[in-house]
């Protein structure tokens, strides 16, 4: 055990320890480690204080019956505990005996059986804790889907890390955040049993060979993921989105379920630290940017004052980028057999996808 950091009846969710269990699966063999990161969500010390005792007791009973069955070792460590009281949002094994154990797989777990909303990966692939890994730094965010990651993708971030370093004091950690938000939505008519782990893990490497920090998340909003960064850090907090994704941003309807609806969304979304890049969304017809954008005449004064106080801003420079190809027109070339994919991905992505056939690659 280490130190716990408890926290008032005021102060909800700041309550934090890592934990772990080291044992040995035989006499006098090696020992394993199983080490986690677990939030406290209750209100009261005593309250926190027991959740991670059970917590504890059910870590004990994973690790002596259920240390090879990944769905069941993440189900059982809440187990008399509830979603509500604790969130673990990381979780690691190690020794010679839990080898065949892949610690990614764990991790995305976690995210599917909602114990985190979040869990994020270095360059490398490994699991990271998102809270030590942003502590103290200015962070760049994209959202998307990334199956796969293109060259416009790279293009609109590099043109939008020339702004970013003209505002930040310190060079930014870029991380794409993939959301898989649409397989927790029940209106959506998406099956659980649709969560497809090598398709994710596929995204997850693709981006990190060009080294790049991923999340893998369930935020569907970015005001929630804005507060879920802002927990892990006070820098600034940039994130790039296309132009044609505004409407979205600023609809009323997508909030519905949100405190204080689309201005509760706002206020969480920007503060003195928090901007957003727009890069354009460009088709034969029509240029569209943060400032030819056109609200709804209910946000119209709203966004004027996202844009005339500079919390929104264009991404200049993307004239030669061609935001009009999409992962899905890539992964349509890929599924047609047609060679012309290959011009819009990254070499390093290009190879992976050839080598590992990611995607619905088929060697033609």
């Amino acid at each position: 055990a280490n130190t716990v950091v408890t926290t008032s009846h005021d102060d909800k969710g700041r309550s934090h320890c890592w934990m772990g269990l080291r044992f040995q699966t035989k006499p006098q063999s090696q020992p394993q480690d199983i080490i986690l990161h677990v939030r406290m969500l209750d209100r009261l010390r005593l309250m926190q204080q027991e959740a991670l005792g059970v917590l504890g007791v059910n870590l004990l009973f994973a690790a002596f019956y259920l240390v090879d069955l990944e769905t069941e070792f993440v189900a059982s460590l809440v187990e008399n505990i509830g979603f509500d009281r604790l969130e673990i949002d990381f979780l690691k094994f190690s020794g010679d005996a839990l080898k065949h154990i892949d610690n990614n797989r764990l991790s995305l777990e976690l995210v599917r059986q909602g114990l985190t909303k979040s869990v994020m990966f270095s360059p490398e692939g490994e699991a990271l804790l998102a809270a030590d890994t942003l502590y103290g730094k200015p962070v760049v965010v994209q959202k998307g889907t990334f199956r796969p990651i293109i060259n416009t993708n790279v293009q609109i971030l590099e043109k939008g890390l020339e702004q970013v370093q003209k505002v930040t004091s310190k060079a930014p950690l870029v991380c794409f955040e993939v959301s898989i938000s649409k397989f927790y939505e029940k209106e959506s008519g998406v099956a659980e049993e649709q969560w497809d782990v090598p398709d994710i893990l596929a995204r997850v490497q693709t981006i990190g060979a060009l080294g790049y920090h991923v999340m893998v998340s369930k935020y569907a909003l970015y005001s929630s993921l804005k507060k879920h960064l802002r927990r892990c850090t006070s820098e600034e907090i940039i994130f790039f989105i296309g132009a044609d994704s505004l409407d979205k941003l600023l609809d009323s309807q997508v909030y519905e379920e949100y405190p204080g609806g689309l201005l509760g969304a706002m206020g969480q979304l920007f503060d003195k630290n928090t901007r957003v890049y727009v890069y354009p969304y460009k088709t034969k017809a029509l240029c569209l940017t943060a400032k030819t954008f056109s609200p709804s005449p209910q946000q119209q004064s709203l966004y004027r004052y996202f844009l005339e106080n500079h919390y929104l801003e264009d991404i200049l420079g993307c004239d030669e980028v061609d935001s009009s190809i999409r992962s899905d027109d890539v992964r349509d070339m890929l599924a047609q057999g047609n060679k012309e994919w290959e011009k819009h991905v990254p070499e390093p992505v290009c190879q992976l996808i050839k080598e590992k056939k990611f995607f619905g690659y088929k060697e033609k």
